[in-house]
């Protein structure tokens, strides 16, 4: 794993940051947090595949309001088996792919091939599918990593894996505003069942209306009343810890 950590000392030098306006994990090539950027604003972007997370090096390394971590994010320790394809330009039969084909990885081969088969991928594809050793950490510790307390928005995209992130946080140690997710592979390659609603009560039950932000993310806003209640929590601990 690459660890900017000079870029992270000075953004927290700077700023002096434990709110962040987006934490991206599955972060891609960083579109979503790109005004936030541009504004100035506090963003942590994760991404496990190598020539993802260099082309993130190379477009927002020197911003100083801009954190970035190479990481699978998961609760297994250590470093994990990862799943991804080629850059495009190296792909066989790339013409065949479609344009989204090297901006996706997973822990889960299966997923792969499966979305590859439903999607109309060439002939032998998942031969071309590589397997890859990359550093793995938990949410929780990937906030505790760089200092994180509040989140602005919160955006999850990892293939079939974001409930399994959600259920990780502990939501009583870090407060997020909002949080978009991927609906569409919840329960299997394009199958919403009963991990989602599962997911969609959990949600609800501490303190989020949630509804579809698009045709494959859901995206869930705590409610004022919600806010109010832990900042007074906050304020409170806050306190209690400076006596």
């Amino acid at each position: 794993m690459l660890d900017n950590g000079r870029e992270s000392g000075t953004a927290r030098k700077k700023m002096n940051e434990s709110n962040f306006s987006i934490v991206q994990i599955g972060a891609h090539l960083g579109d979503e947090s790109r005004e936030a950027i541009k504004e100035g604003k506090a963003c942590l972007l994760v991404e496990p595949v190598p020539y993802l997370f260099s082309a993130l090096l190379e477009k927002y390394a020197k911003k100083s309001n801009v954190l970035l971590e190479q990481a699978v994010v998961s609760d297994e320790p250590g470093e994990v088996n990862f799943y991804y394809f080629p850059k495009r330009e190296n792909l066989e039969n790339s013409d065949k792919f479609p344009f989204w084909a090297d901006q996706i990885g997973s822990l889960d081969q299966s997923h792969l091939i499966v979305l590859g088969r439903q999607s109309g991928f060439p002939q032998g594809f998942e031969k071309q599918i590589i397997s890859q050793k990359i550093q793995s950490m938990s949410a929780m510790q990937l906030f505790k990593k760089h200092g994180i307390k509040k989140v602005e928005k919160l955006i999850i995209d990892t293939e079939g894996f974001d409930v399994d992130i959600i259920f990780s946080i502990d939501f009583h140690k870090i407060e997020i505003d909002e949080l978009v997710f991927e609906r569409k592979h919840t329960d299997g390659v394009r199958q919403t069942r009963y991990r989602y609603n599962k997911t969609i009560h959990f949600l609800k039950s501490i303190g989020y209306q949630v509804k579809k932000l698009d045709h494959q993310n859901d995206i869930a806003t705590l409610r004022s009343d919600w806010k109010k209640i832990r900042t007074r929590k906050h304020r409170s601990e806050q306190l209690k810890q400076a006596k």
